[in-house]
């Protein structure tokens, strides 16, 4: 989960910050991969009981 949330933030910080334009791609990669972390998110908590 760790390497997914620093790609993630890594590439938010260029779309905020530079002038790097985003491509469509990445941004669905990026998108992708958010909603991948949040479904590890809910998996853990559903395992712990938290959720």
């Amino acid at each position: 989960m760790a390497s997914i949330l620093d790609d993630l933030k890594t590439r938010r910080h260029q779309a905020d910050y530079s002038t790097f334009s985003m491509s469509e791609k990445i941004a669905q990669r990026a998108l992708d991969k958010s909603r991948k972390l949040v479904e590890l998110i809910e998996a853990a908590l559903e395992s712990t009981g938290g959720g």
